[in-house]
């Protein structure tokens, strides 16, 4: 059994404790969220805040992070993104498309 002052702590502070509200325990329930980060840096493999991140050439892209030609994914595939999310057991997805700088 546990001791006397130890089990008087417990009792006392039990009262203490929090419940989650309803709206709560609904956010707690989806317990996987999905984040995508998905901006020019996807394309320039910048790291940083910096003004140079906007004056870089990646190896792959047709011109300089500052210019907007450069973001242009022709096959970019949103939803295989989505199929993957889901695929996972995700229920919500957070786009972040401007983070940062």
């Amino acid at each position: 059994s546990l001791p006397l002052v130890f089990a008087g702590f417990a009792t006392c502070h039990a009262a203490l404790i929090t419940v989650p509200s309803a709206s709560q325990l609904r956010y707690q329930s989806t317990d996987f969220v999905a984040l995508i980060h998905f901006n020019i840096e996807t394309f320039a493999h910048n790291t940083g805040c910096d003004s140079s991140n906007w004056n870089t050439l990646a190896p792959y892209a047709t011109g300089k992070t500052r210019d907007p030609a450069t973001f242009y994914p022709k096959k970019l595939n949103t939803t295989q993104w989505m199929e993957s999310i889901t695929g996972l057991g995700a229920n919500i997805a957070v786009l972040t498309a401007k983070h940062g700088c």
